[in-house]
This record gives C-alpha cells, structure tokens and sequence, in this order.
C-alpha cells in the first residue's frame, strides 16, 4: 500500500482501515465483487439497466459507463473517508466543482447566479442548483455533463496540449470527467487529488524506493540530459557512467531540446530490457555508444557520513525522503558506525533538509529509534488515532540535532517533531513547511488512484503544525550574497503551506496553531552563496553549530548516560554560550554586509509588543489586464503605525499560481512613523494560459510574516496571439575539404539558420544559441546571435562557424540551435546532423573514460 507524504499507515487490526486495505491492494475479492456490484445497482438507477446502456445507440455508451464509475467511485471514497464530513455534502460537492474549474481549463468561466451554478466553456452552457439538498445520483449526473462539455470543448480545441507544450502528456489533461474530480478535490484541500495512471505510476516508484531502469540520477541542463548522480551498485555505474555526462540519445531518441518527464520515461522500463545510450563526456574528443541492460533499481533514501574531528565521533545521517525502508537504512547505518567507533557514538545529525515527507509508518519507526516511550504522533479525522514508542532498538545514549529547513515537510515534520516535543534533539534550521495533514491513496480502476486527505496530525505535544510548522529550537536564516535587494532569504520563501492555494484549516473549534507555535531559542543569520543546484556551499552554518553543541556536551557528560542527561535543553542550556556567540558573530557579517551593500539596517529592536505595519500596493502600478510576457512593476509603500522603532522589516509579493517568481525586498529598521517605498517587477510568463494573476503583497518581521493578512491583487490575463517561427538549418561555406556537405578533419565549414516570422505578430526579439553535440572533434562558436526585431513575413539568415579537428573521429556529426524570445510561448530546438569523414577512415572507438 502506497501512503506519501504522510500517508495515514492503514493497520490490519483496526477494522476501520480493513475497508481502506482492500481497496488499495485488492486484498478481499468478496468486498471487490460486492463494490463492484453496488456499483452496478447506481449505475443502472442512473442509466437503466446495464445491457441496454450498452447496445443503445441512444444510450450513454461505455465511455459514458466508464465516466459514471469512476466518478462514483471517487464520490463514495470522498463521503466516506475525507477529513472535514461537513465539507462534502452533495451540494457542496457541485459547487465546489463548478466554481473551481476555470483554474484548471484556461477559457473557461464559472459563476453562481440566484442559487444556482454556471458553467462555460467552448460555447456550451450548462448550469445547476447548489443552494439547496441534492440527491448523490443528481450529483453523479452533473459532474458527468460537466464532463461531457469539456470533452466537447477539448475535442473542438485547435491545438492540443500536446503541440503547445511538446511535453509529455498526461493521459488525464483532456479527459473531461477527470478535470471536473480533480476541480472538486483540488478546492477541498491543497493535497487531495486525482492520480492519472502515469502520476501514480511515479508515486508508486517513489515511495516503494525501487523501480526498472538504469540506476542514474539525471536533470536537464543546458537543454541537455545530464547525469546527475549515478546510484551505487547500479548498470549505470558498472558501465562506468560519471556525474556530469550528457545522454545524447536514448535508444534512437535525441534529448537535445526535450522535457525531463520525456525523457525519463524512456529510460525507465522492465528489468531485462537493453537500452542504447550515447553518451558525451566533458573532455571527450566524441560521443560514445554503450548499451545497457535494466535492472530493478533500489534507491535509498539515506546516506551517511561519520565525522570524525575535533575529537568528535559523529554520525551525520541525510534522509531524503521517508521511503519503504528508511528506518531498517537508519538503523543500520548506526550499527555500522557504531562497530566502527567502539560501540559509542558522540552524536548523531538528524538531516531532514529539503525531505518532502513520505509513508507515515516510516516517520513513526524512524522516531521510534530514538524514542523509549510516549507518543510520537496522534491522527483526527473521522476518528483519532495515536501512534506510540513501542520496544525495540533504542538509540538514546547519545545527543542528537535534527537539522530541518523550508522545503522539509510532512513526515519529516513528525520526526522533527516528536523527537523535540520528547527533549530528544534540539532542532537547527528554518521553520518547516508546515503540512500537517495525512493523505491516502485508494486505487480506481484503470490504474488510476485518488489521493485524499483523511486526518490531520498533532505532535505529542499536541500542537498541530498545519500552516505553521516546526519551528527550530536554533533558528539561522541564511542571507545569499546577491547584488540586488531581491529575495536575500532564498527562493523558496512563501511557498509554504499557509500560501499554498485551498490549504487545509485547523479544525472546528481549534485555536489557530499560530498562536501555540513555539518560539526559537537562539536566532540568527549568515551569509550564504547563491550557487547552480548541484554545487555545495563551502560552509554549513547550521551543521557547524550541531557540531558545537554535541562537542559541548561530550566534555561535560559522563561516561554513562543518565535519563536526566538525555534532554535536549539541557545540552542547548551547557552549550548555550557557545551557539550564542557563534550566531551572534555571524548575524553581524550579516548585519555589515547588508549596510555596506544593500544600505539596509538589519538589528533586532527588541519590540514589546506586535507592531502595526501598513503596506499598499499604488493601484496604477498593478493593471486590471495583463498579457503573457508583460513585465509588471509594482510599487509598494509600508508605514510604521506605532510609536516603536520596528527592526529586521521585508516585504514580499507572493503568487500561488505557478509560473510567477516570489519577490521580496528586505526594509531593515523602521523608525516611528516611517514611511519606505519600492517596487517589484514581476515577467509573465510567455506560455502562461491561466485567465486570472493572482498575488499577494505582505510584510515580515524577522524572517516571519507578520499577522495582517496580505493585500490580493487580482488581474485579468487577456490571450495574445501566438508568434510563429519557420526554421531551416544546413551546412554552408565548407573550406578546407574535397567532399561537399561532409565535414572533414581541419575542415572549416558554417551553419546557416534561415528563421522567418510566419505571423501573426512581429517579433521584438529572439536569441540563438549554437550546442556542441560532437564533442572536441568540431569548434562551434559559442557567441550567441540575436535579432533585434522580426517583422510578419520578414526572413534572417544567421550564420555559425564550426571548425574541425584533425583529429575526426565520428562518421557524423551534431550540432544543436536553441531559439528563445520573449514572445515566443516555449525555445525552439533544432539539430542538424552532418556525415563526417575521418582522416584515417578505420573504424575508430572513443572510450568513456576519456
């Protein structure tokens, strides 16, 4: 049974979950046979009986049968299981629906009018009474006509999604009924969705940690597929496959200019199954051919380092996510470094930064290594639940630090958690995520699957996270060194999930857990570079302070641990001074570096009580319309209302739509009755498709939003035209050789790109960039060319130099043209291969390991 992102773990003697058991893993073919039957019986109170549906030619058809399932299916599973019962009456259902689909379908609209609900779309209308009781049947026939109009919809569409993105595809964009389920379960909460056969597939992969396929780690860069990191023990390593190759080809397929999502599943399938890679090296003079056999490829999801310095002994365990055997990888990491130690370990650094969460089951067995007793998470939904400490190995003779940050959420939340409710470990970092609800996944026929959330989780403490998140005992905000006063505290800011969109309230009756968030200990900043994804930063802030606490508390403990020893804040309390003056030293680089280079102030003020900051948007800098590629600048102005100086002040504009970058300005210190301008400018999008912008404009104080909500900007996207582009790319100008239109060794030759503008609009800009696909045997010009403008009908040829080696060694050579603009929707990507002809004709082989 799958169960991400903290997924609720269904156990086999708690009758209530048997249900949820048989439908994820068809365990009980009598309950199977039973559900198929009722559904039958709806199907037929619906339709009439089942056989005439079937022969009918004024019948609904079996796409119609199909979409009647399915969605009956996902309605049952909804009534019966969501977190919040109140929230999916029928009626509430419909609503939620109709009014939630223009998010999804770009040209749709939607409205309530009279207690009734409208929709359309494509030229169709339909609409429905929602204020008032509806029968479940009404509700299955509703969503199914919502479905019909946008089959009609997607079918009269000219481009399909297909053309527009040259992505893959997911098997559920244009299917009519699966828009409308995931419109309605998308405006329950942020994380209950509709899984197509190909999400669920991955999701499958993801958390059972294993999966057919070549064992490489890849990412797209500079429009290449490069190795990011090959697993250990996998083909990929074995056929000596490095960090940093480009895949050229894959098994007949270039990757110059595709998606990632392309790409990955074709090296992705059975074990057993060969796969033909053309791989180029860095240094290599050529690419070269290898062929590769699939294998079952475990991913773990823990790695381990033992430190071993200023005469510490500690274990630094990185868990990337909470996979199928994450806790079984933990444990034996700490058996190994401790048969290496002596037995003993000093300490051990927790690393959850950047874990998206997991199966719960494994969080709570994670938690349970550390943990004697107590509980270690309890679950609300239809019914409460508490998971509890049980015996087994207990790992607690030895001081731990959890390091956490912005991008840990879920699961890793309830290890952070429970082990600093207990006073198990002090908790370094950034505050969490924030997500606190529980997930299930429930398989539906046609291998798809609804993932829905059926809880809510609490800390032993009993404090929910909900929108809030762990917050750190010791909490550093790295400041990126940065030449402008723009997002200083990190992309990633805002992203949480109090401003994801529809997230999950606290339940009836709580008290908002903004209240009850505990507050840091110690705070502190440090500079941080700005790097590329892949290369670590020089120093870690937050691991130097881990390792000062735990060397702390090694020259004072005993040799032998008492029960009273093992508390977090007692070992924050002996190393107290030590982290204080470590953050303070970094706080004021900080502090200087933002007044020598930002000229803003950064010194806490120390306030007594919560400052009223008055932020506004000039409403002439925010369009009522805008277009896709339009730059916005938007000006702000925030006022000190009160009769205190306010220190550490930013201000952010936030989208939850995907597509548009956070911005966010540090102010720095604000005297009484000071008023700060500025602006953020914020790009559209070329390719964006939603019919509404969406932003938020807020304030922070300290790194942390202030309690005033943000002030909502709503703008209305209008469509533009689409600019066209006619390309043609050849060998021109060859030098130097005998055979025309081949290159050959010390040859100079030029690539010509013929481009023509085949409307409807004038083109204000694109750029083209030359790719290298042949390794050192060829020289192309790495200068990028631009045109300026680019009239309807107007045609420019630009031209390439490309020299040849003597040392030739391929019978054909490639060369890649990216084309990107402004006005264009996506890069244009075009690939000319040539015949080569080597000096000395042999065949010649380039090794990988070149």
């Amino acid at each position: 049974m799958i169960r991400p992102n903290g997924e609720k773990n269904a156990h086999k003697s708690r009758q209530w979950r048997n249900a949820v058991t048989a439908i994820l893993l068809g365990m009980s073919a009598a309950l199977l046979v039973n559900s198929w039957k009722i559904r039958q019986e709806k199907i037929a109170e619906l339709t009439g009986p089942l056989s005439k549906v079937s022969i009918s030619l004024n019948g609904l058809g079996l796409a119609r049968i199909n979409s009647s399932l399915m969605t009956d299916s996902v309605l049952s599973i909804v009534q019966s299981y969501y977190v919040d019962p109140e929230r999916v009456e029928n009626h509430d259902l419909l609503r939620l629906a109709v009014n939630s689909l223009p998010a999804l379908v770009p040209g749709s609209q939607a409205g309530e009018e009279n207690g009734r609900s409208w929709f359309r779309f494509a030229g169709k209308r339909v609409e429905f009474k929602t204020n008032e009781s509806l029968s479940y049947e009404s509700l299955v026939d509703h969503l199914g006509q919502l479905g019909e109009v946008l089959d009609d919809g997607f079918q009269k569409a000219e481009l399909s999604i297909q053309k527009q993105t040259k992505n893959r595809v997911d098997s559920d964009a244009k299917n009519g009924i699966a828009v409308v389920l995931n419109s309605m379960l998308m405006s329950l909460d942020a994380h209950s969705n509709l899984l197509s056969q190909e999400s669920y597939r991955e999701l499958r992969q993801g958390t059972e940690g294993a999966f057919g396929g070549l064992g490489v780690l890849v990412g797209v860069r500079d429009n290449l597929l490069t190795v990011i990191k090959p697993l250990p023990r996998s083909p990929a390593v074995r056929a000596g496959i490095r960090r940093n190759d480009k895949i050229l080809n894959i098994n007949g397929t270039d990757t110059f200019g595709s998606s990632l999502d392309q790409l990955v599943e074709h090296m992705r399938g059975d074990p057993g199954t060969n796969v033909n890679l053309s791989l180029l090296r860095g240094n290599a003079s050529a690419p070269v051919d290898i062929s590769l056999k699939r294998e079952v490829i475990h991913v773990d999801s823990v790695s381990s380092t033992e430190i071993r310095e200023r005469g510490l002994n500690v274990l630094h365990l990185v868990i990337d996510s909470f996979a199928s055997r994450t806790s079984r990888e933990v444990l034996s990491a700490i058996k190994k470094a401790r048969r290496r130690s002596g037995g003993s370990l000093d300490g051990l650094i927790l690393d959850m930064r950047s874990n998206p969460g997991g199966l719960l089951d494994q969080a709570v067995q994670v938690a349970d290594l550390f943990l004697k007793s107590g509980v270690i998470v309890s679950t609300r939904g239809r019914r409460e639940e508490v998971e509890r400490a049980g015996k087994g190995y207990d790992e607690v003779d030895f001081p731990m630090v959890v390091l956490v940050n912005g991008d840990s959420a879920s699961a890793s939340e309830i290890v952070a958690g429970a082990l600093q409710d207990h006073d198990r470990a002090i908790v370094i970092g950034q505050p969490t995520f924030g997500k606190g609800s529980v997930q299930t996944i429930f398989e539906l026929p046609e291998e798809r699957a609804l993932k829905l959330t059926i809880a809510r989780y609490y800390t032993p403490a009993g404090r929910s996270i909900q929108n809030v998140g762990i917050i750190p005992d010791v909490w550093l905000q790295p400041v990126y060194r940065d030449a402008a006063n723009d997002n200083l505290f990190g992309s990633y800011r805002y992203k949480n999930e109090q401003f994801l969109r529809n997230h999950l309230k606290v339940a009836g009756g709580e008290q908002d857990p903004t209240a009850l968030a505990r507050t840091s200990t110690l705070k502190g900043y440090y500079l941080q570079d700005r790097l590329g994804e892949d290369e670590p930063q020089a120093k870690d802030r937050e691991k130097e302070i881990a390792l000062a606490i735990i060397k702390k508390v090694k020259s004072v403990r005993s040799s032998k641990t008492s029960g009273a020893d093992v508390r977090a804040m007692h070992w924050l309390g002996l190393a107290g001074p030590e982290v204080s003056s470590l953050t303070t030293k970094y706080s004021r680089e900080v502090a200087k570096w933002l007044h020598d280079k930002q000229k803003v102030a950064w010194e806490d003020q120390g306030r007594k009580s919560d400052p009223v900051l008055k932020i506004e948007v000039e409403k002439d800098s925010f369009p009522q319309k805008v277009s896709p590629g339009m730059d916005i600048s938007i000006r702000w102005r925030i006022e000190n209302m009160t009769t205190q100086p306010v220190g550490r002040v930013s201000v952010f504009a936030r989208s939850h739509q995907f597509g548009i970058d956070t911005k966010e300005a540090l102010v720095g210190r604000m005297l009484p009755g000071d008023i700060r301008t500025g602006s953020f400018k914020l790009v559209i999008p070329s390719n964006w498709e939603e019919d509404t912008l969406t932003l938020r404009v807020g304030g922070a104080i300290d790194a942390w939003p202030i309690s005033a909500p943000p002030q909502e900007l709503v703008a209305e996207v209008i469509p533009r035209e689409v600019a066209k582009l006619s390309t043609a790319l050849r060998l021109v100008q060859e030098t130097g050789g005998q055979l025309p239109g081949v290159l050959e060794a010390s040859e100079k030759a030029r690539i010509e790109v013929e481009v023509t503008n085949s409307g409807p609009m004038d083109l204000s800009r694109v750029d083209l960039r030359a790719h290298n696909l042949s390794g050192r045997q060829i020289a192309v010009q790495s200068r990028g060319l631009t045109i300026d403008k680019l009239k309807i009908g107007e045609m420019r040829k630009l031209h390439f130099d490309v020299d040849v080696s003597p040392h030739l060694i391929s019978s054909s050579l490639n060369i890649g043209i990216s084309l990107s603009g402004r006005d264009l929707t996506q890069p244009e990507f075009l690939r000319l291969s040539v015949p080569g002809q080597p000096r000395n004709v042999r065949n010649t082989e380039a090794a990988i390991s070149h």
